[in-house]
């Protein structure tokens, strides 16, 4: 798992004495990647229907990396010859292709593009097993924090 960042800062205004003194702009940025595990791979929808003909018939890929991508900036006022410190922030993060197990009897209602037969028809290939390991979950968060 490798998650590189970057990050700037800037002070229009530097610390020093008074009573606003020392204004700090700062933003930063990272994107992640990880792969999944052995067991997530041997898991995997993909690798169970391997050899079937049904990874083509369905459109199944196979399990990928977790993504992530974080954006947060904010400003810092120091006051009072820096006896006191105020920060604001906003921060967005993005997750994709999130990696969860699910039960094998609705892995079809996760393929959309499926037509009704074609749900019933992998429903029945999935029947005697217990979950796999799909890419389904993707969300994000944002927000502003105080301090």
């Amino acid at each position: 798992m490798g998650t590189p960042r970057i990050g700037l800062a800037y002070y229009p205004v530097r610390p020093g004495s008074g009573i606003f003194h020392g204004t700090k702009i700062r933003f930063n940025f990272a994107k992640g990647y990880q792969e999944p595990s052995l067991d997530e791979q041997i898991q995997s929808l993909y690798n169970f229907l391997a050899g079937t003909g049904a990874i083509q018939q369905f459109h199944i890929t196979p399990i990928r990396a977790e993504e992530s991508r974080t954006y947060e900036g904010g400003v810092e006022q120091s006051f009072l010859s820096e006896r006191g410190l105020l920060r604001a922030g906003y921060f967005h993060s993005q997750y994709g292709r999130q990696i969860e197990s699910v039960p094998a009897t609705e892995v079809p209602n996760l393929l959309p593009q499926l037509s009704p037969s074609e749900k019933e028809s992998l429903a029945s290939l999935l029947s005697n097993t217990g979950s796999l390991d799909v890419n389904s979950q993707a969300f994000r968060a944002q927000g502003l924090r105080a301090k």
